[in-house]
């Protein structure tokens, strides 16, 4: 190993990327609740979604418009709080087409 520097980030990880989740809920009209649930590890999005009375989470490939604004809804609400960084906002609008 060249420097200190070098030996902490190989012992302890210091360059390995963080793996965040975002959950929240929606509610339909007719009562019913919707359970979302919203993974990035390694810079990949994984969206799940599921009825809160099921019990099994299904995997929304690709997801929704829809989802991906309720995802960007929430990640712009926690980055208003500092509880998320301004890099998964841009990442997801992104992927809905809103920048370039």
């Amino acid at each position: 190993m060249d420097s200190i520097q070098d030996q902490a980030n190989y012992t302890y990880g210091a360059r390995m990327p963080k793996r965040t989740e975002h959950n929240w809920k929606e509610s339909n009209g007719e009562g019913e609740t919707r359970l979302l649930r919203a993974v990035r590890d390694r810079g990949v999005w994984r969206m799940s979604a599921r009825m809160e009375n099921e019990d099994f989470w299904e995997n929304l490939v690709p997801p929704s418009e829809k989802d991906l604004r309720s995802l960007r809804d929430v990640l712009w609400r926690k980055y208003q709080r500092n509880r998320t960084s301004w890099e998964h906002v841009v990442a997801v609008d992104k992927m809905l087409g809103d920048v370039e």
